[in-house]
């Protein structure tokens, strides 16, 4: 059942009939959830000699297949001045920014610091994402080009990020 409607085909329990508190595996095809948005299921036991039904409770499902961020992700913001043992890059918000999206920094393409948002973080300011002198030094040059992308808790992926550029003083 989707939003109290029937679909797709019925499916005959096994004989014997599976014992109380048995996990089933029922399928949806994928045609029924192709628009985001929130879904109530369920499913309907009938007795094919008396046609008696009974309809589980349902429950909510949330279908979210659209990107974090929109068309553009913002660069991340360095401070101006020189820095010590490491620096605060500031990420600002974004849109459809949600408690549990992964933040993933890119140093030079390689992998670097990443933040899962807190639901304390989804005000005005912007997140804080910290880079060590060594980490910056281990992927290359005296240039670092700083970029990031967003996952969110249902799997997708932004765009990169804008570029910042990052010169370290050795």
């Amino acid at each position: 059942m989707l939003d109290g409607a029937p679909v797709g085909p019925i499916e005959a329990l096994p004989d014997p009939v599976p014992e109380e508190g048995t996990e089933l595996m029922l399928t949806l095809a994928r045609e029924y959830l192709e628009q985001d948005g929130v879904y109530r299921i369920a499913y309907k036991a009938t007795n094919v000699i008396g046609q008696v039904s009974a309809t589980s409770d349902s429950i909510p499902i949330r279908i979210d297949r659209t990107a974090p961020g929109a068309a553009l992700l913002a660069a991340v913001v360095l401070p101006a001045e020189p820095f010590g043992d490491e620096v605060t890059g500031l990420v600002p918000g974004y849109a459809g920014m949600e408690q549990g999206d992964v933040i993933q920094t890119l140093c030079n393409k390689t992998p670097g610091p990443f933040h899962i948002v807190q639901a304390d973080e989804l005000t005005l300011r912007p997140i804080e994402i910290t880079f060590g002198r060594d980490f910056l030094q281990s992927v290359g040059t005296e240039n670092v080009t700083i970029e990031y992308f967003v996952t969110d808790r249902a799997g997708n992926q932004s765009i990169i990020s804008l570029p910042v550029q990052l010169f370290l003083q050795l």
